[in-house]
This record gives structure tokens, sequence and C-alpha cells, in this order.
């Protein structure tokens, strides 16, 4: 009996919602059995589009659907209730379902005859895509929500598709696409079981609901035999981890779109034969055969596929499906020894990976250390394709060609889709009307409904549809959330790339340093990513090649505005700009960047890379840029011999200007510059000291403030020691001026001490149940108030004003990875809350006023912090825990953060060291619980 063929979708959306509703119609009627929206960066990074970052982005990439009036419009003449959608969105996952829901309520419809995907996938945004927009934690929670609402409400619909696809495109080999899938998998469930909303009977019918969106690659043997690794590995999962009897309920469901990352721009009549061979890999095998297929278009390398170009992708699933015999037999593959031996060996091989995911907490707690892995993975793709090793027909090998009639006969702009600019002040005019029509009462009360709810626990999915339902829009909703949650700034991951540059590098590497002996440092390069494109696969990679070829690399990663593009290359004196855009914004962006360069004062050429259309290139470089770049020019030695010419040539001043000498860096607050990394004892050692100010208002006065400046004392000696001058002579002269000045800071916390803080008074006002390790209020002691307001102003001043910023200027400029230690202080002991956020709210500032400082000076590798946490109670130790990791995940560069606890333990009256070093301990498996990670421990006698 012939099997029923897949659901066969085109992933489309474009310009409007009327316009995505005209393709979506047309598709239908020549076959297509789904829908696959494409939703614009705005729409997916929560931002209405008249928003500033907005700009440029609007229909682009796909449709803009800001409220439930263009999600009308999208779906007019669609029955949805008879439709199976699928919604490419994570970030705004939720937002874009209560739509959906709430025009099912309109039209009568009941939910629970939906039917359709939310992708809901935050992890692959962190790793890969770049839509994200607010914290792990946050994130988790809103996809916990969604896939909890829908088992109960719309049991049809699939609310996640774990996706792998972006992760192959990323440069993940096989065994990290099925491991990381399997554990982001993994982090949702284990997160709905401890959410409380699911009873442990119903958690089989959780795991039933959960889907995947995988790649397929041209490897289509390889590919075919991941795809039969997954199976079994996802049937293992659900049956060992999650006791799933039901077989029905174990299947691994998963749709499809075949690799777009091995397209290309160079004759790409190849890409046909590539999209059926990819095809081929996920409809083989009967038993790992995909629900759901999309293909890309032959041109996507160049630009958006029109129409025609969809419709020829669509034509070739129907071939297969209709007229090939495929359907009509059993699984094809069943007793092939090689296809066995091949899958038993990525599944063995990803099994150990995912067990060293699940053992460092999960995918969500992971995620640093595989965005490090995946670069790491893709630039060892990049060398191998650039050396040769990696054939690629057309582009590395047989290259010798004719023209192209796809391509030539349609005089380049006509062979893709080109949004027109006036759709984007269309929009703003829908949205303007919008705004105009709907009772704005009913939509305040609303937002506050989703910010309200925020604060709890509670799902958050009905607040959403409130909301929907009021008339509010997208940046309203992410607006609210971002009150309560703050935002995200995902990990780099170029700092962890070990690979060894390519050898033909090395001629391009003597040239920057020879020109460095020259020009008084080396070739400085700034890769900057303006707009909301967060593809940022090909910046990354520049960054590495420059990094190898020696020059000096900023990389500040996704979603800049030119303003901070324009202001970082001001401030880091930088030779040359690279600009990434693949979102087709780059005739709005690019200008804009140019001008906010000129304006401040920054006259070095800027090169732009990306998916940029032939017909705009002339655009481009009137405009004033030096050079383009496109997937042809897949070289990063050509490109980086390139660069370095410009860069030296406006070093020198052959671009008309004068030569330009690197200007050295700038003293701060008077005290010298001192080129190292961070010399993290000295901050721990105040931070001990001001934990001696709190201990002795807890009763062991002489004890905590000998601690604390024997501490102190340490960490000069320690500072001493850590520093790296270029001379010994120098060393030590820089090592005495930190003697000095750290000394002075004693002198001064010491006076601090004295004036503000007598121990009687400080007694006398906390009350003897302080004494006794009781929860004793100290909310109005001015006393206790007033030495943390001390301590924190001059840690503010001195510590996190000149130390903290003074390295992280230094370090940045060595390309290499800044080591800051930042700290918090809670040595209230049992005081409530209210003193407690006094003092971590100060600290708080200083670290994220001090981080944003640090925002623009980000480098390659990874910036890390240190969190020093100070109490004397078990409860107080655990609350600070939680506390500073919210404060350092907020801070702008929260994402680049590899956070470290230490407990540092002081005996105080009501307890002795021993309980101390155990309530320390404690502390600590909750700071690990809260995602450190690195946790130590510095008990003291």
């Amino acid at each position: 009996m012939t099997d029923r063929p897949w659901l066969m979708r085109t992933y489309s959306g474009h310009t409007s919602a009327r316009a995505s509703n005209e393709l979506y119609r047309t598709n239908l009627a020549k076959g297509q059995t789904g829908l696959s929206i494409a939703f614009d960066l705005p729409t997916q990074t929560g931002y209405d589009p008249d928003h500033p970052m907005a700009r440029g982005e609007v229909g682009k990439v796909g449709v803009p659907v800001p409220h439930l009036g263009e999600m009308r419009t999208l779906f007019d003449g669609i029955p949805i209730e008879e439709m199976n959608t699928s919604m490419t969105i994570n970030a705004t996952a939720m937002w874009l379902l209560g739509l959906y829901v709430a025009l099912a309520e309109e039209r009568g419809v009941d939910p629970a005859r939906l039917t359709g995907t939310t992708q809901n996938d935050i992890v692959k945004e962190y790793l890969s895509r770049g839509t994200h927009i607010f914290p792990p934690e946050p994130s988790k929670r809103l996809t916990v929500d969604l896939v909890t609402h829908t088992v109960r409400h719309v049991p049809r619909w699939n609310p996640i598709n774990v996706c792998s696809y972006h992760l192959q495109e990323a440069g993940a080999t096989p065994v990290q696409e099925i491991a990381y899938a399997m554990a982001t998998a993994c982090g949702v469930l284990d997160a709905v079981r401890e959410s409380g909303q699911v009873r442990p009977e119903g958690l089989p019918a959780v795991v039933g609901r959960i889907s995947f969106f995988v790649n397929a690659g041209i490897r289509f043997v390889e590919e075919t035999c991941k795809l039969r690794a997954m199976s079994r590995l996802w049937d293992r999962l659900c049956r060992d981890r999650y006791g799933v009897a039901d077989e029905k309920l174990r299947r691994f469901r998963y749709g499809v779109q075949v690799n777009s990352l091995g397209l290309t721009e160079q004759q790409p009549e190849n890409n046909v034969p590539r999209i059926v061979l990819e095809a081929l890999g996920v409809t083989l095998s009967r038993s790992a055969r995909a629900r759901a297929i999309q293909l890309p278009a032959w041109n996507e390398a160049l630009g958006l596929p029109r129409p025609w170009d969809q419709q020829w992708s669509l034509r070739i699933q129907q071939i297969l499906a209709y007229e090939t015999d495929l359907l009509e037999y059993d699984d094809l593959l069943d007793g092939s020894r090689v296809v066995e031996a091949k899958t038993a060996e990525l599944e063995e091989a990803a099994d150990a990976e995912l067990a060293w995911v699940l053992d460092g907490g999960g995918a969500f707690a992971m995620i640093d250390a595989l965005k490090g892995r995946l670069v790491q993975s893709h630039a060892e793709r990049v060398r191998r394709v650039e050396s040769g090793e990696q054939e690629v027909v057309g582009l590395n090998c047989f290259t010798e060609t004719e023209p192209s009639p796809l391509v030539e006969g349609l005089e380049g702009e006509a062979s893709i889709l080109v949004v027109d600019p006036a759709a984007e002040a269309e929009q703003l005019e829908h949205l303007e009307a919008w705004r105009a029509r709907r009772d704005p009462d009913a939509v305040a009360a609303a937002i506050d409904l989703v910010r309200e709810t925020a604060l709890t626990s509670d799902n958050l999915m009905a607040a959403t549809v409130t909301l929907a339902q009021a008339g509010g829009t997208v940046g309203e909703w992410a607006g609210a959330l971002r009150d309560v949650f703050g935002e995200y700034r995902a990990p780099t991951g170029v700092g962890a790339v070990a690979a060894a540059p390519v050898a033909s590098m090395a001629s391009v590497r003597e040239q920057v340093r020879a020109a460095a002996s020259e020009l008084g440092g080396p070739i400085r390069l700034l890769v900057g990513k303006p707009g909301l494109d967060g593809h940022s696969n090909g910046a990354e990679q520049v960054a590495v090649a420059a990094r190898d070829a020696g020059m000096e690399v900023v990389y500040q990663g996704i979603r800049l505005t030119p303003a901070q593009i324009a202001a970082a290359a001001r401030d880091e004196d930088v030779d040359v700009v690279g600009l990434s855009i693949l979102s087709g914004s780059h005739l709005e962006l690019v200008p804009e960047t140019l001008r906010l360069l000129r304006e401040s004062g920054v006259h070095v050429p800027v090169v732009v890379g990306g998916i940029v259309p032939e017909a705009d290139q002339p655009k481009l470089l009137e405009a004033g840029v030096a050079r383009v770049y496109t997937p042809k020019d897949f070289r990063l030695v050509d490109i980086m011999a390139d660069l370095a010419e410009l860069g030296i040539a406006a070093r020198r001043g052959e671009a008309g200007g004068e030569k330009r000498l690197r200007r050295a860096p700038e003293p701060v607050d008077g005290t010298p510059m001192m080129d190292h990394r961070l010399v993290v004892s000295a901050c721990a050692a105040v931070a001990a000291l001001a934990a001696g100010v709190m201990a002795a208002l807890t009763g062991a006065a002489g004890l905590g403030l000998v601690a604390g400046v024997a501490g102190l004392v340490a960490g000069i000696a320690a500072a001493a020691i850590g520093v790296k001058a270029r001379t010994a002579e120098d060393q030590l002269a820089r090592a005495a001026e930190d003697l000095q000045r750290l000394r002075r800071e004693v002198d001064t916390l010491a006076a601090a001490l004295a004036e503000e803080a007598s121990l009687q008074s400080a007694r006398s006002a906390l009350g003897d149940e302080r004494m006794d390790g009781s929860d004793g209020s100290s909310a109005s002691d001015p006393a206790a108030t007033g030495v943390v307001d001390r301590v924190s102003g001059l840690l503010e001043q001195r510590f996190l004003g000149v130390l903290v910023h003074q390295r992280v200027a230094a370090a940045r400029r060595q390309l290499q990875p800044v080591s800051v230690v930042l700290f918090e202080v809670d040595g209230l002991g049992s005081a409530d809350d209210e003193v407690k956020n006094q003092a971590l709210g100060v600290l708080g500032e200083v670290i994220r006023s001090t981080l944003r400082e640090c925002d623009a000076a980000c480098r390659i590798g990874d910036l890390m912090a240190g969190a020093v946490l100070l109490d004397t109670t078990e409860a107080g130790a655990m609350w600070a825990a939680e506390r500073v990791r919210g404060n350092l995940l907020a801070s702008p560069v929260g994402s680049e953060l590899t956070i470290s606890a230490g407990i540092a333990c002081y005996p105080t009256h009501a307890l002795g060291a021993a309980e101390l070093v155990e309530m320390a301990g404690r502390a600590l498996e909750r700071a690990r619980e809260q995602g450190y990670d690195r946790v130590e421990i510095a008990p003291t006698d």
C-alpha cells in the first residue's frame, strides 16, 4: 500500500500581510499542503515597525505581523481550522500563537481544532540564529508556559519544534546536531516537569507533542543515518528519562528544510541537484522519514526567491512523492550493514556528547560552551573548503563555466524578489491607524496584566491572548516583559576557536606584522552587524580569520545600531570597519552607518559583506563603501589580504589623509595604564574588607575587621605578583604604584568604619536578636545603611570605576580574553530584604554601569565576571547567589560572562567556623543551581 506523502511547504512571507496572503493562496492552489510562515526581524525580536531598531528591516526577510489586524489580513480567505500552519518564531512565539488563537476565537473556531507548530526553540537562537530577546531562564519560562498551555487547550498543536537546522548552518557536525537538539528537548521537558504545571501522569502527553526541525546536507547517506540515529536516541530518552510507555508518544516526529549553507552563488544552477539529493536524505528511510518538508530555492544565495523559484522547489517534492515509487515500499535501508554501522556510530557518539551537555547542567546552562564548539566546528569546515580538502563543485573545483541563463538572462535584479522600499512606510501608516482605532484603556490594562503576571509564576499565555484581543502590539508585549526579564546578549563563541590558521595566511600575517612595526601597532578591524540580522556565522569567521592574520579585532556581536558602530569605531581607533548584513537592509543601514562614521571623525575604509544582489553593489560603492563581499568570496585569506592592504593604506595616509600612528591607551583617573589582565585579588580583597565591616555589625568586630584588612594586604601582594608589564623594571614600578594606591584605600575604608559604624551603636540599633542569629530586622538601621552607602561609593569611585575599567581598556587592546572580577556584598546577615536591596542595588548599578563602559570594548574572548558573595547566614548567602547572577546577566554584556561564585566565610558571635563552612557549602550548591560556571569556597579561621 502506498504511504501518504509528507506535508509539503514553502517557507515564505515578505513585504506585508496582504502580499504574503496572496502568495500563500497562490501556493496552496499549486498543491502546497501546509503553510510555513517567515516573519520579519522586528516581529521576531519584539519591536513594532516604527521602533528605531526596525528601520530598514520591515518586511525584508518575512512578513510583519505586529498585531491582530495584520494576522486577520495574513489569513484572509484561509480556513485556519483546516490548515496546518508552521510558524518559524521563537522569542515572540507566545505572542504569535496568542494572535492566532485570538483570530480563531474571533472567527468562532475552537482553538482545540487548530493544528500546526510554533518553533519556540530559544536555545538555537542563542547558538546560531540570534533572534532572542530575554535571558535563558525567563525564556525557558515562556517556552514552558506555551508548552503546558497548548497541551491543555490546543492539544493538536506542536508547541515546540526543537530546531537543529540552524545548528548545522552554524557549523554543527552530525553528532553535534543530534546531541544539542536532544539536549534542548530534555531541557524543556525537565523544566515542564519541574514547573508543576503538569501532573506526572500527564507528562507522556507533553512528550508526545515535542517535534523537531532538522537539516539535511549533501552527504545524503550520512544524513539518512543521522535521522535514523536521532529516531533511536529519542525513543530511548522518552522511555528511560521520562517513562513514556506508549510507543506512539515516543515517535521522532520531525520536519525538515534541506541545507542552505551549501548553496552557492557561483553556478547557482548546481543548487537544484543539491536540493534534490538532500531531499532524498530525509525520504529514503521509511522508518525515519520526515513528516513535513520545505525546500529552499535555487537562488537563495543571491537574494529573496520569487514565487516561480518557490514553485520549482515545490515541484521537486511533488515529483518525488507522486511520480517515483518511493512511497510504495517498506524501509529500503533495513538490513544494510553500511547504514546500520554508520547509524550506530552516530548514535554512540551523539549519546556521549549529550551526556557531556547534561552533566554540565543541560542546554540552557551550557549555552556558552555549545556556542564555542559550534564556532570551532564552523571554522574547521570553512578551512577545509578554503584549502580544497572539502570539494564544492563550481566553488573550489570545476570552476570553468558558461554564463548561467538563469541569472544572465534575467538581468540580475529580476532574478530575485526585491521588496518595495515604500512598503515600510505603508506599514507604519497601518500601525498608526491601528493604534488610533483601539481602546487605549483596555490596552493599558492588558499590558499591566502581562507585566504583573510575569512577576508571578502563573502561566503567561492567558494574559498574552488578552493583550492580543485588546489590540496590543508585539512591541508592547515584548516591552512589558523586557521591563521584568531584561534583555540578553548571547555569546559570540569566537574566543573558543583554537584551530590553526591555514598555511596561506602566513604571508598576510607577515605583512600585518611588518606594518605594525612601522605604524605603531597592528591593523585594527571592527566587525559590526547593524540592524536586527542575527545570522552571525560569517561575521564570526571573519573575526577569527582576522585574528589569525595578526590584526586586532573588535567584534561586539549582533544587533547594533549604526550609532553604536560609529562610536565603537571612534573609541577603538580602528583602521577598517567591516559591516555584515544578510537581511536585505544594506541600502538603508550602510549609508546611515557611513554618515555617522564621518560625523564622528572616523575616516577609514568601510567594507560590506552579506547577501548583496549584484544590482545593489554599485550603489554601495558610490555611497563610499570600499569593498563588497558576497558568498562567492569564500576565500578568507583573500579577504584578509584585502583588508590588510586597506588598513595599512589608511594608516599611512595613502587615501588622502595624514599618516596615522596607533594612539596610545589613555590613562583613567590620572593613574597609569596597566598592560595586563585584571588582577582579581585586589577587588576581592576590598570585598573582604567590606565583609569585615559587615561582620562587625553582626558581632565579630575585631575579628571581622582584622580579617578584612588581612585580606586586603593579601590582595595587594597578589596584585603586585599578578602585574604583567613589558619589562621587569616597569613591572616593579607599576606594582609599587598599585601597592601605594591600595594602601590608601585601607585608610579610606578604615576611616569610613570609624566615622559611621561604631560597634556599640550598631549593636544597639540592630538589637539583641541579631546577636543570636535570629531574624531581627535592620531595615531602619542608619548605621548599617550608612556603611553600605559609603563602602558602595568607595568601590564605585576607586575599584570598579578605575581598576576594572582601566584594566579592561588595557586588556581589550591585546586580543586576549578579559577577566573581570565584580562582586556584590551581602553582609547584613538576617536583615530584611529592604536593606539587602539597598546594598545590592547600589553595587548592582555599579556593575551594570561598569559593564556598559566595557560593552563597546569587548573583543574576541569571553568577558568573565567573578562574584564574591559574603554573608553570615545561609539564607542570606543563598539570596545573594540568586541576586548577583541576575544583576550580572542583566548587564549589557551579560551574555559574555562566565560567572563564578565564591563564598568567603568569617566566624561570627552566633556561628562557628565549621558551621559557616557547612553553610557556605550549601550556598554554593544553590549557586550551582543558579547556573554559575565555577564555584569556590574560601573559609577563614
